[in-house]
Formats: structure tokens, C-alpha cells, sequence
């Protein structure tokens, strides 16, 4: 028995050195340190981007949706941060505040 763990031992100490070496898996389109375009906006790991709201008062986050762009979904979260913030909203776009009105879509 003492035998058999000093060869598997052995083995385990060569493995390293003899085995196949481990390659890094590329991720295409994706940078490997995203960066913050929008506010309310991040890539997720499969390329697409989310929106997403944070309420810390109800300690809750409403998701306005998955976007193929950036924009997309700044602009998505900007409407309904205007309709939950009115004019005291924090927006990506402020010159589009003139567009929607407390209410409308």
C-alpha cells in the first residue's frame, strides 16, 4: 500500500511538468475590463447590455431591459428614471429631458 501512494505521488509531481499546459479562454467583443459608459448601464458577461434602476429607500432594482447597445439601454433607463424622478432625475441624456413629460412614454 505504501507503495502505490509514493507512485501516485510521484505522478502527481510530474503531471504538472508532462501535462498539457492551460490556455486562457478569449472572449470576443468583450473588453477584459469593462468601463462605465452610462449610468444605470453595465455589459454582461455574454455581451449584451442591461439597464437596471437601484430604489435604495425599498432596497429594490427595477430592470428596464437587455439592449444590444450601450444607448439603447441608457436611453431606456433614462425614461424611466424621468418617470419615477420627474425633473429631479439623475439622466445620461439631460438635453432629452425636454422630450418626455411626467406621464407620457
Amino acid at each position: 500500500m505504501n507503495t502505490l501512494s509514493q507512485l501516485q505521488h510521484k505522478q502527481n509531481q510530474f503531471s504538472r511538468f508532462l501535462g498539457p499546459k492551460p490556455i486562457p479562454i478569449k472572449h470576443v467583443g468583450i473588453s477584459p475590463k469593462a468601463t462605465k459608459l452610462h449610468r444605470g448601464v453595465r455589459q454582461q458577461h455574454w455581451g449584451k447590455w442591461g439597464a437596471e434602476i437601484r430604489l435604495p429607500k425599498n432596497k429594490t432594482r427595477l430592470w428596464p431591459g437587455t439592449f444590444d447597445t450601450a444607448e439603447e439601454g441608457a436611453l431606456t433607463n433614462d425614461k424611466a428614471a424621468y418617470k419615477l424622478g420627474g425633473k429631479f432625475a439623475m439622466l445620461n441624456f439631460s438635453d432629452l429631458r425636454h422630450r418626455w413629460r411626467e406621464g407620457d412614454e
